[in-house]
C-alpha cells in the first residue's frame, strides 16, 4: 500500500508474487501445506468460517449482527452458529441472579 496508495474496498488482499490475482490452485496448495504442517488434514476452509462465526455468537452478538458478519440473508443460516448458546443458559440464569436488571422506574414493577 505504501507504493500504490490506499486500495479501494474491492481490491484483492492477496496477490500472486508477480502481481496477478491468486488462482484457486494457489490457495488450495497453500492450505494443503499449512494443514500438513500443523497435522490437521481434515480441517476445511468452511471450518474456519464456522469457528469464527461461532466465536462471534459466543460474544453475545445478536442474530442480526451474525447475519451481517456472515453475509447471511436468512435467520436459519445464522442459527447454525448458535449451537454453543444452548450451553449458556445456566450462565445467563446465574448472571441474572447475581445482578438484577436495572429498571428505569422501580415503581412500575409488577404493574
Amino acid at each position: 500500500m505504501t507504493a500504490t496508495g490506499p486500495a479501494p474496498p474491492s481490491a484483492r488482499l492477496f496477490m500472486y508474487h508477480r502481481g496477478r490475482p491468486l488462482q484457486r490452485y494457489h490457495l488450495n496448495a497453500a492450505w494443503s501445506r499449512a494443514r500438513k504442517q500443523v497435522d490437521l488434514p481434515d480441517v476445511h476452509w468452511l471450518d474456519l468460517r464456522h469457528a469464527g462465526l461461532t466465536y462471534v455468537a459466543m460474544t453475545g452478538a445478536s442474530l442480526r449482527e451474525i447475519m451481517e458478519r456472515g453475509g447471511h440473508s436468512t435467520v436459519a443460516a445464522a442459527m447454525t452458529y448458535q449451537h454453543l448458546a444452548d450451553s449458556r443458559d445456566e450462565a445467563i440464569a446465574a448472571s441474572l441472579s447475581d445482578t438484577p436488571p436495572k429498571v428505569r422506574d422501580q415503581g412500575q414493577m409488577g404493574s
